[in-house]
């Protein structure tokens, strides 16, 4: 994605793995469904684990060639669609399996498999919805889900312009659009970010697409890294330009800080602008049905929990640089990768994306973590959850959870929406991994950087698209 280098040096510092004492070597391009990128390049791996290279030797590079290599696939995915085995040529245009989709080598043919939905650049009837990148290399047998081909991605708000512009749908212009929340009402909040002398950044779109800036009572320029509405209206702002969490009152009631002081540090404490508590980098936002905050510090690699009178502390992570699921509180032994985004699901289960381990983390009431879904490797691949299965994303950026414990992931680095349900499955409900723009069914549908996602009452998700300069709206059946 082309503007992130620029973006991560004006917001976060991040993105490119720019953060101090780490570097994250990442793909030239996206990996395709069923790869993983290691040490820059993508790798098709078999389901013994090794990867496959032209020659049918095992590799870690990349996998170039001509010749057939025949392993067993469909090791990197199987929680929806059969597994399938065959042999791949490399350089070819079209390549066929029994079960699982095998993608070849640098070609821009189709596949056709014997079960599932259609995809994007394959032809399937039942197994597969992952993608062909047109420069990746090697070969991969990764089943994955037909559940793309059910849903219907279309724009809510944006004309894909980039710039300040309330309007109807199409005439509307944002800049980079990052969190977002959205009312009982049906109504989006979008942070706008990027634009000189705005004067709050957030945005309100209605259920129809139509684009205002409401007065909220924020000061002259807040960094609204993430958003979170509760059940009463009142709407949070994560700021990580003034490091403080703001409450904004319903109904132009004014906004209040809730939490930080302004001083960026790593402090438990009393909330409120002359509190004690104080933040190094506010990133992700959540609210519960008690009115509690949790707050994903992706420097101080913490989550914090702030009650409704804005008193802090140490919910999860004892602030190292690390990841290891374990238990919670300040002193625990839970560390964590980058934590970007926070969500709340129906039961009170608390999700982390951690964006450097490329994962999802479930926290329990005690701050407890375990690892839902992602096994640490970055890659686009749909399969079974936890530290030890199969599934693959590449730099989650949000997150969301609905009353039924689904979670719906924003896989920032792979240009498309997952979904991952209480045992942690995970399958792609939109997006092909190609970075672009196209509305329509999930498995042809295109995105450009998707960052911050919300889901309403009704399971309608909400993304924010970040390079398209549009809002997104997913519904599945």
């Amino acid at each position: 994605m082309r503007w992130k280098p620029a973006v991560v040096a004006c917001f976060a510092l991040v993105l490119a793995g720019c953060r101090s004492g780490a570097l994250i070597v990442t793909c030239p391009v996206p990996c395709a469904h069923g790869f993983s990128c290691v040490d820059g390049s993508c790798v098709a791996f078999l389901g013994d684990g090794t990867s496959s290279s032209s020659s049918g030797s095992t590799s870690s590079g990349e996998l170039t060639g001509t010749s057939d290599s025949t392993g067993s696939s469909g090791g990197a995915g199987s929680s929806a669609g059969s597994t399938g085995s065959g042999s791949t040529t490399a350089s070819s245009t079209a390549s066929s399996s029994s079960g699982g989709s095998t993608a070849a080598g640098t070609s821009t043919g189709s596949i056709s498999s014997s079960g599932g939905s259609t995809g994007a650049g394959m032809t399937s009837s039942g197994g597969s919805t992952g993608a062909i990148a047109s420069t990746g290399t090697g070969s991969s047998g990764t089943t994955g889900s037909s559940a793309g081909s059910q849903c219907t991605v279309s724009t809510l708000a944006g004309n894909g312009v980039r710039g300040y512009a309330d309007g109807d749908a199409g005439t509307a212009e944002f800049y980079y659009v990052f969190g977002l929340a959205v009312d009982g009402a049906g109504n989006v909040y979008a942070s706008n970010m990027g634009n000189t002398g705005v004067v709050n950044g957030i945005r309100k779109v209605d259920p129809q697409g139509n684009v205002t800036t409401p007065a909220l009572g924020l000061p002259a320029y807040v960094a609204a890294q993430a958003l979170a509405i509760d059940h009463a209206g009142n709407l949070y702002v994560a700021d990580d330009t003034n490091y403080c969490v703001w409450k904004v009152a319903p109904d132009g009631g004014g906004a209040t800080v809730l939490a930080g002081n302004g001083t960026q540090g790593f402090q438990d404490g009393s909330g409120g602008p002359q509190g004690s508590a104080e933040f190094r980098l506010p990133y992700g936002l959540a609210v519960d049905g008690q009115g509690d905050v949790y707050l994903a510090d992706i420097k101080n690699n913490v989550i914090f929990e702030i009650d409704p009178a804005g008193n802090v502390t140490t919910f999860s992570g004892n602030g190292n640089y690390g990841f290891s699921p374990g238990t919670g509180g300040p002193s625990g032994s839970a560390e964590y990768n980058s934590p970007a985004s926070i969500a709340v699901g129906g039961a009170g289960q608390i999700i982390v994306g951690d964006q450097d381990e490329s994962c999802l983390c479930a926290l329990d009431g005690a701050g407890d973590m375990t690892v839902l879904a992602g096994n640490g490797t970055y890659g686009f691949v749909d399969g079974p959850g936890g530290v030890n299965g199969t599934a693959e994303f590449s730099r989650p950026e949000g997150v969301a959870a609905d009353s039924a414990g689904n979670v719906y992931v924003a896989d920032t680095y792979n240009n498309c929406i997952r979904k991952v349900d209480p045992s942690g499955n995970v399958t792609t409900l939109a997006g092909d991994g190609t970075a672009g723009f196209a509305d329509g069914p999930g498995n042809v549908a295109e995105f450009d950087g998707p960052w911050g996602i919300a889901v309403d009452d009704a399971g309608v998700i909400y993304v924010a698209d970040v390079d398209n300069a549009r809002i997104r709206k997913v519904v599945c059946p």
